[in-house]
């Protein structure tokens, strides 16, 4: 009798009489609710219509039969199809057990695994996927590609890649990943053709116009990059991203000339209401002062990397906390670099009754630098799998880290997908980048009230947790060589040496203005700018020779190593900042070795974080609010010797003064976070 009656139902389904199918099949189900093959049969119908009870129906018959693979894949697919990659892969990975050579069942539950980032094990399932169809190796072979890529084995997915494109070489995405794989391989002499050979196939890609551009920037070819950048601007004129590049490119290149345009244009964008475009996040703050702005900007640039991690579960906070808190510090750079340089002290000083403190590096280090930091962290450096956030994340939650620091931001690694898949109970924005990182995946950002004023920080996705006088920390231990002279740096013995320490992409053409005016009204001055490109430099004397003023008045410093160059700031007078992006770490140094800081303090974090330093080293009279008053305060500096004397004096014991005790500053920062470590629990 029910053989017959699933034999009726199969029949009606065949020829087409889905409704009185599934109309029998509803009835034979109620009549007998624990029949397998009935059940099997519903859910069968109602996937074959589409209908949303599909799953429920699935769910049905995997209570009836918990191994059933037909039950798990389906279920698998639902789980996929609504986001839940995690529930995905569990059905997907039950159904193998039965179905292991099921060549749509192994990519589905590699997109599931690569989802949740497990890519490597994304990547052996295409490859049997790719094995069980070969006459289906195309869609396999890309996502084997993708995988492949993210997992650093770039090598392995050109190779994949080669296959698809000697099968078709139209396709565009393919040469563009292409292209990508061999940037990440150091084939430099191959890149540009690959790109261009992407970009001949579709003239429209925006994401290969703004990947070459990065590449060529990210390889100090700047001008290559400025008449790139013209090229792209040209084909996609709305694209804000492009232009955002477009505005550093040509800062960092000293082709000041249609920046105001091409800022101006790039601020309406962002400001109009139905913007729905992306920018650069971390090139927005060098064009904007604007923290609205800011805001919009990176709530569009982190959002698809937040989309693209699933968090791990959440894990409560313990009703009762005696046990010392353990401090996570995630970076890119622990190294000669800014924020290794900045942070290494604060680690050394934080109170070990109270916290252990955990370094984790998703980057490269070296043996001076990297190795205090080391030393500073329980069980020495960590290192993470940058490409794989969820390992990455796993990683931390097995480390127990209460709190975790971002130390990148925007300004470079992946920590943000890490950060993405909730690694930690409270999540912290830190000094790497000076603004919002706009995603509710952070709790914190570290500031103070200068650097974020009250009123504005609603303008800011995180809660400001200050840190007073100053948010930014600093090594008192750094070291300094004996004092070089003047002339070895090319530099008069007498007159008015102006430093402005800072790379030429945080120039503004209305700042570079401001800085020969100051030459003009000061005929024994000099400006002493950071080492460019001999092209930028060209230009920079070019443009001070159309204005009348000798060349010879504007002297670039070679690169050296940082105690050579702390000893050369004692050869300059007055350090000018830059403005709406300052010079953080730069003013740190200029403060540490005893020279005058003139700032602007805007309306942004990177516009204040100046600010706020030169007021805690004592000097605040030196804070312009903007670039008039600025151009003023440098030059009575510069015209009136006691006043500039008064300055230096007042920053004599500056070492000692409030800026660089970082045992004080170590103890705020302890006490801070305790604070709000109490305030999230509660």
């Amino acid at each position: 009798m029910k053989s017959a009656r699933l034999a009726a139902i199969k029949q009606a389904a065949r020829e087409g009489r889905v409704a009185d199918a599934l109309r029998e099949a509803d009835a034979l189900c109620d009549a007998a609710p624990h029949d397998l093959d009935a059940a099997r049969l519903r859910a069968m119908l109602l996937t074959h219509i589409g209908n949303p009870q599909a799953t429920a129906a699935w769910q049905r018959v995997a209570a009836l039969a918990p191994r059933d693979p037909e039950a798990h894949f389906q279920l698998g697919n639902a789980a996929g199809d609504a986001g839940d990659f995690v529930g995905a892969v569990e059905h997907l990975e039950i159904a193998r057990v039965t179905l292991p050579g099921h060549p749509v069942l192994l990519n589905n539950l590699a997109l599931a695994l690569e989802a949740v980032g497990r890519v490597d094990e994304a990547a052996a399932h295409w490859r049997q996927a790719l094995a069980a169809a070969p006459h289906a190796a195309s869609g396999v072979r890309q996502g084997l590609a993708r995988v492949l890529s993210r997992a650093g084995r770039h090598a392995d997915a050109l190779q994949q890649l080669d296959a698809l494109i000697a099968q078709d070489n139209t396709q565009a995405p393919w040469l563009a990943a292409r292209a990508a794989c061999l940037a990440a391989l150091g084939r430099d002499a191959d890149v540009p053709s690959a790109y261009e050979a992407a970009l001949a196939r579709d003239p429209r890609a925006a994401a290969v116009w703004h990947d070459f551009a990065r590449w060529l920037l990210a390889h100090g070819r700047f001008d290559d990059a400025e008449a790139f950048l013209a090229r792209a601007h040209a084909a996609l004129p709305s694209d804000a991203l492009v232009t955002s590049l477009f505005i550093v490119a040509r800062q960092r290149s000293a082709r000041w000339e249609g920046v105001a345009r091409l800022r101006e244009e790039l601020i309406a964008a962002v400001a109009d209401p139905h913007w729905s475009g992306s920018a650069s996040g971390y090139d927005f703050v060098t064009v904007c002062d604007d923290p609205r702005l800011q805001r919009r900007v990176a709530e569009r640039y982190a959002a698809p990397e937040v989309a693209a991690v699933t968090p791990l579960p959440a894990v409560a906070l313990p009703a009762d906390r005696s046990a010392r808190l353990r401090l996570g510090f995630v970076s890119s750079d622990y190294r000669d670099h800014p924020v290794g340089r900045l942070i290494v002290g604060l680690l050394e000083r934080l109170d070990r009754a109270r916290f252990d403190v955990l370094a984790y590096t998703t980057g490269c280090t070296d043996d001076v630098m990297g190795g205090r930091i080391a030393a500073a962290s329980t069980g020495g450096l960590h290192a993470l799998p940058r490409r794989e956030p969820h390992a990455a994340a796993q990683k931390v939650r097995a480390d127990g880290v209460d709190v975790l620091f971002d130390l990148n931001g925007f300004s470079g690694g992946e920590a943000l997908r890490l950060f993405a898949a909730r690694a930690a109970p409270l999540q912290v924005n830190f000094l790497g980048y000076t603004g919002t990182l706009g995603t509710g995946v952070y709790d914190l950002i570290v500031a103070d009230r200068c650097s974020i004023p009250l009123p504005l920080r609603g303008h800011y996705a995180e809660q400001v947790m200050d840190v007073e006088p100053c948010y930014l920390p600093s090594d008192p231990a750094r070291t300094v060589d004996g004092a070089p002279s003047r002339a070895a740096h090319g530099l008069p013995a007498d007159g008015v040496v102006f430093y402005a320490g800072s790379a030429l992409y945080k120039v503004s053409p209305e700042l570079f203005a401001a800085w020969l005016e100051l030459l003009r009204a000061q005929p024994r001055a000099v400006l002493w700018l950071r080492d460019a490109p001999a092209g930028a430099i060209g230009r920079v004397h070019a443009a001070a020779q159309s204005i009348g003023l000798d060349p010879a008045r504007i002297v670039f410093a070679p690169p050296e190593n940082v105690p050579r160059y702390l000893a050369r700031l004692r050869l300059a007078d007055v350090f000018l900042d830059t403005f709406p992006f300052g010079s953080h770490t730069s003013v740190n140094d200029a403060l540490f070795m005893g020279v005058p800081v003139v700032t602007i303090a805007g309306q942004s974090f990177a516009g204040r974080a100046s600010a706020s330093q030169v007021h805690a080293a004592g000097i605040g009279d030196l804070v312009a609010h903007d670039v008039p008053a600025y151009v003023g305060i440098a030059g009575e500096l510069a015209r009136n010797p006691a006043q500039l004397r008064d300055a230096k004096a007042r920053l004599r014991d500056v070492r000692q003064g409030r800026l660089f005790d970082a045992d004080r500053y170590a103890a705020a920062f302890g006490e801070a976070i305790v604070a709000a470590w109490n305030h999230r629990r509660a």
